[in-house]
C-alpha cells in the first residue's frame, strides 16, 4: 500500500478512537501520540492529519502542548535542531488548523518563537564555520532555508508578517547580512511583489552587489532579474555584472540569468560569446559554455563555436572539467550530428581526458561508481552512433589500447555483445 494511505488510516484510526469511539482522550493523544512521536519525521504528515481532522480547540491544546515542549527543551539547554523541528512540526499542524482565530494567543506564541528563532540566526551562515561539525553545518542550512519560509506561508496574511519580512531584507543595508536576510529578500521579492516597498529595496540592497559577501545583495539581483525583467534598469545592470564584476560568484550568476532570461535579446549571444574568449576565469567560461549549450540546443553554429573554443583552449586549467561538461551536455539533450560524433569520438580516443566524475544513475548509494570521461564518451557512441562505421573500429581499439584498465574492460564487454 502507498505510503500516503498508509499515514492517512493510522491519522484517521487515531481521530476515530478521540471522536467516535471516545477510546483515546486528548491528554492521551497530546502525550502517548505526538509527546512519543514528535521527534520521528517519519510520523510528521501522521500528526498534521490527525491535528487537521480535529476541531479547532482540540487542535489549539495539541499545538500549546507541542509549545510546551519546545519551551521546556529550551529551559533544559536540549539540542538546538530538535527544538526547532517541534516548531517547524506545530506550524504544519496550526496550518491546517480550520478555524485558527479560535485558538489566537497559541497561534501567535508559536510565531514569536519562530521570529525569534529567525532573528537569532541573523548573523550566521554555515560559510562562516571552518569545522568539520556537520550537524551544526546543517542546523544553519536548514534554519536560513525554511524558517522565513514557513513564517511567510503559515502567517502570510498576519498583520506583522509583511512588516517584519521588510525590516529582515533590509537587514543587508545595515550591515547586518547573513542567510536569513537573504531569504527574507527572496520571501519579500515572490510573495509580494507588488506592495509598493518591494522594488526600491531590492534594488537599493542590488547596488551594495560588490561589498564583500553580500548575500542579500546577491539575493536581490537574482530576484530583479526574474520577477521585474521589463524594469529598465534590470537588463543593464546585469549586462554590467557579467562583463565587469571582479566576483567569480557574481559574473557567473548574472551570466546565468541573461542566458535564461534574455535568450532572444539580439546583444545577449555576442556578449557571451566575447566573454568566454576574453576571460581568464575558468568556472565564467564553464558557465558560459554550458548556457551555450543548454540555451541553444541544436543549433550548430553554436556548437560549432564552442567546439572551435574548446580546440583554442586545451592549455586551460581543468580544461578536462570544461570538456567533459560540454561532453555531457551534449550527450544528454543535444540531437545526433556528425560533429558530435566527431567530437565524442576525439574524446573517446583523447588518453589525457580523463577527470573521473561519480555517476549517480542508480538510486542505491552504494553502487555509485567512478566513471572515467573517455568511457562516458565510448557510452554514448555506442548507444547513439552504433552503425557508424568508425564505432566499431574505435571499440577495438580502446579494448586493447586504452591506459585505463576500467575503460579497456568496458570496451571489451561492450564489443563482445556487438561481435556476437
Amino acid at each position: 500500500m502507498h505510503r500516503t494511505f498508509l499515514e492517512y488510516f493510522c491519522a484517521w484510526e487515531f481521530v476515530w478512537q478521540f471522536k467516535e469511539t471516545q477510546t483515546l482522550t486528548i491528554e492521551e493523544l497530546k502525550n502517548e501520540v505526538f509527546g512519543k512521536h514528535w521527534q520521528d519525521e517519519s510520523w510528521y504528515e501522521v500528526l498534521r492529519l490527525i491535528a487537521g481532522s480535529l476541531e479547532s480547540k482540540f487542535a489549539g491544546e495539541i499545538i500549546e502542548h507541542l509549545i510546551e515542549i519546545f519551551e521546556d527543551g529550551l529551559n533544559e539547554g536540549a539540542y538546538e535542531e530538535k527544538l526547532t523541528d517541534i516548531l517547524f512540526l506545530a506550524s504544519d499542524c496550526i496550518l491546517d488548523v480550520k478555524n485558527r482565530s479560535t485558538i489566537t494567543v497559541t497561534d501567535n506564541k508559536l510565531l514569536n518563537y519562530l521570529k525569534k528563532v529567525a532573528e537569532y540566526y541573523v548573523p550566521y551562515s554555515s560559510e562562516d564555520f571552518l569545522c568539520t561539525d556537520t550537524d551544526l553545518l546543517n542546523l544553519i542550512d536548514k534554519i536560513n532555508t525554511k524558517v522565513v519560509s514557513v513564517i511567510t506561508t503559515t502567517w502570510s496574511k498576519h498583520v506583522e508578517t509583511l512588516p517584519w519580512l521588510k525590516t529582515l531584507a533590509m537587514y543587508g543595508l545595515n550591515g547586518k547580512d547573513g542567510g536569513i536576510p537573504a531569504m527574507a529578500v527572496r520571501e519579500l521579492a515572490q510573495g509580494w511583489k507588488d506592495d509598493p516597498d518591494t522594488l526600491p529595496i531590492l534594488k537599493s540592497l542590488a547596488q551594495l552587489i560588490h561589498d564583500t559577501d553580500n548575500t542579500s545583495a546577491y539575493a536581490a539581483v537574482q530576484e530583479l532579474a526574474r520577477g521585474w525583467k521589463d524594469d529598465p534598469d534590470t537588463l543593464p545592470m546585469l549586462k554590467s555584472l557579467a562583463q565587469s564584476s571582479e566576483d567569480r560568484n557574481i559574473q557567473t550568476m548574472a551570466v546565468r540569468e541573461l542566458a535564461r532570461g534574455w535568450k532572444d535579446d539580439p546583444d545577449i549571444l555576442p556578449m557571451l560569446k566575447s566573454l568566454v574568449q576574453s576571460s581568464n576565469d575558468w568556472v565564467v567560461q564553464n558557465t558560459v559554455v554550458e548556457e551555450l549549450v543548454q540555451g541553444w540546443k541544436n543549433e550548430l553554429n553554436i556548437l560549432s563555436f564552442v567546439l572551435s573554443f574548446l580546440k583554442e583552449s586545451a592549455q586551460l586549467d581543468n580544461f578536462g572539467y570544461l570538456k567533459h561538461n560540454v561532453m555531457e551536455e551534449l550527450i544528454k539533450s543535444w540531437q545526433t550530428s556528425p560533429e558530435i560524433y566527431d567530437f565524442l569520438y576525439e574524446c573517446a580516443v583523447d588518453d589525457f581526458f580523463n577527470p573521473i566524475f561519480w555517476d549517480f544513475s542508480t538510486d542505491s548509494t552504494s553502487n555509485r561508481n567512478q566513471v572515467p570521461s573517455r568511457q562516458i564518451a565510448l557510452k554514448a557512441i555506442i548507444e547513439q552512433f552504433p552503425q557508424h562505421p568508425q564505432t566499431l573500429p574505435l571499440l577495438r581499439d580502446r579494448a586493447e589500447n586504452d591506459p585505463d584498465e576500467q575503460v579497456r574492460e568496458f570496451a571489451q564487454k561492450k564489443l563482445a555483445q556487438l561481435e556476437k
